[in-house]
């Protein structure tokens, strides 16, 4: 019976972990794009 437990509670833990990297790695930088928001640090040096 706590095996079970514990095998559901890694698997939770493991699919917050995923999502967290999609959010961070996928999403974030879509919608800066689509924002159009660069946190890159785009710089244009003039002359």
């Amino acid at each position: 019976m706590i095996h079970n437990e514990r095998t559901k509670l890694l698997a939770n833990a493991l699919d917050r972990a995923s999502t967290a990297c999609f959010t961070v790695g996928i999403a974030t930088p879509l919608a800066g794009y689509i924002y159009n928001i660069s946190i890159c640090g785009r710089t244009s040096r003039s002359g």
